[in-house]
């Protein structure tokens, strides 16, 4: 349900910005414009599809990571660590930096547009490229040729899909990788910090290389649009754009896992606790299912400490009612 509200916000969140933006020149090389409140062509559909399902994935990717450590290494959940920040600064670390990258990304889209000049050089950059059709009247609406229309749709849907499914990748890697960890609970501290040093690395595997090996070719991209219109600026912001979207995800991935300890806090106190009487209803469960004893429960601190604090829970909630 998470995942799937997630999507759902970004997906629309995206259509929104890319609605009500009047003119959105992108770094990697192509003009996303919306021409009198509508589409200015049915290419822009596209777009939009492609890029509701990049931020749904890169965010529901982020989900991924933040639940894993929520349910699955609840334990740490209770631990005191004094070398780490207040939980308000962490919190606050952390969304400042994803709003940062974020930000940048955004900067970079609008790089060509600050001025007349960089708009007049860009559109006559992509005129050359795309073979688009433009006079100083329609600016910064250009008309795209049919021949336009189709290289520009094949590169958009490539460099969006492909991205998406880089993300796709990890979320399915992600999810087996938690389904084999869920053994973690019973195992003891020492051999479980070392499991968890074990994933941390193939984590970190798995979100590189799909990235490396599907943003290959927006470099060469780069490299061609240099060489074809022998411009600088415009090969340097397709250049930056495809970095930016590299260590974007990076970023966020290694500042999620960085401090998990405070979005585990955070997830676990929202809601009024709810984080916390989920993790305990599932210990539960579980033990019953199989047949076991509330005393063989009792072996495990952690399912005792959230089954204590399930217990508290419900009683408070029962004697405020």
């Amino acid at each position: 349900m998470i995942l799937l509200m997630t999507c759902i916000a970004d997906s629309v969140l995206a259509l929104i910005c890319f609605v009500v933006r009047p003119a959105l020149l992108s770094g990697r090389g192509y003009l996303i414009c919306v021409s009198n409140g509508f589409f200015a062509n049915q290419n822009r559909m596209f777009d939009l599809f492609g890029l509701s399902i990049y931020c749904a994935a890169l965010h529901s990717s982020m989900v991924c990571i933040a639940a894993q450590f929520v349910y699955r290494y609840r334990f740490t959940c209770y631990d005191k660590d004094p070398k780490n920040p207040s939980f308000v600064w962490q919190t606050a670390l952390f969304i400042v930096t994803y709003c940062i990258t974020q930000a940048t990304d955004a900067a970079w889209m609008f790089a060509l547009d600050i001025g007349d000049d960089h708009r007049q050089e860009g559109l006559e950059i992509m005129t050359k490229i795309y073979g688009w059709q433009y006079d100083n009247s329609s600016l910064p609406y250009p008309t795209m040729s049919h021949k336009a229309e189709i290289k520009s749709f094949v590169h958009n849907s490539f460099y969006m899909l492909s991205s998406a499914g880089g993300y796709t990748i990890i979320i399915y890697c992600q999810s087996k990788i938690i389904a084999y960890m869920g053994q973690f609970g019973s195992s003891s501290r020492a051999s479980t910090r070392k499991m968890h040093e074990e994933f941390n690395r193939t984590l970190m595997a798995l979100a590189i290389t799909p990235l490396i090996l599907l943003m290959g070719p927006e470099f060469l991209h780069a490299l061609t649009i240099m060489l074809e219109t022998e411009s600088p600026l415009s090969a340097m912001l397709t250049l930056s754009t495809t970095l930016i979207a590299v260590v974007n995800p990076l970023t966020t991935m290694y500042l999620v896992k960085t401090y998990r300890r405070t979005i585990q806090r955070f997830l676990g106190s929202c809601c009024f606790g709810i984080g916390n009487r989920i993790a305990g209803e599932q210990g539960f469960v579980t033990a019953t299912s199989i047949g076991e004893s509330s005393t063989n429960l009792s072996k495990a601190p952690i399912a005792s400490v959230v089954s204590s604090r399930v217990t508290a829970d419900y009683t408070l909630h029962n004697i405020v009612e």
